[in-house]
């Protein structure tokens, strides 16, 4: 299961208890790349923590440690700089304690939800400009030898992102979907996108 790393690292006694329970694998969710995204995702773990808690995770010789974090569209270079900076002590750390281990960086696009303050956030449905932000983390990543992976195509994105938000603007359109063969199952298909945009913009 994931868990968040502002929680591990701050609950005296977890990790060891999730260690004699046999646990091999982690994945955590860091969620901002920098202090200043994950405290904007009200998730504010500093560096130092994670540092601790990666470095104590990694001298257990894990399989696997799968990182998650989520890309807002907000990033900019001093951000980008920290993130690289990271890596670049999770890279020197692998290397002390535990030479060969799988790391993955898993990234999702942010999500704005309804009933949160960044639902009055402009929303970005341009690819375009999310391949800034995207790139310079996956180069960051790949660089220093580690996996890196979207958790979600684009078009996904944009069609939860509109679903999230439309409200009953888009009941109709959800009614119809079983009949018409819409399936979320176990991707969307880009045509379903198109559909739902389509619809979106008509309404």
């Amino acid at each position: 299961m994931s868990q968040r790393a502002d929680i591990l690292a701050r609950t005296p006694g977890l990790l060891r208890a999730e260690l004699a329970a046999g646990k091999r694998s982690f994945t955590l969710g860091i969620e901002g790349i920098s202090a200043r995204l994950r405290a904007y995702y009200r998730k504010g773990i500093a560096d130092a923590d994670l540092d601790r808690i990666i470095r104590d995770i990694l001298r257990e010789k894990p399989r696997e440690l799968k990182l998650f974090y989520i890309l807002s569209g907000q990033e900019d270079a001093t951000d980008r700089a920290e993130f690289a900076a990271f890596i670049n002590r999770l890279h020197s750390d692998r290397a002390t304690h535990a030479p060969g281990l799988r790391v993955i960086f898993s990234f999702g696009y942010l999500v704005r939800l309804p009933f949160t303050p960044l639902q009055f956030e402009a929303i970005r449905l341009d690819e375009e400009s999310w391949l800034q932000p995207s790139e310079a983390v996956k180069q960051a990543v790949e660089e220093r030898g580690f996996e890196f992976r979207f958790a979600q195509h684009f078009d996904e994105y944009c069609a939860e992102q509109v679903l999230a938000l439309g409200g009953g603007t888009l009941a109709d359109w959800l009614a119809e979907g079983p009949e018409n063969g819409r399936v979320f199952a176990p991707n969307l298909a880009p045509e379903i996108w198109e559909s739902l945009r389509a619809f979106a913009q008509a309404r």
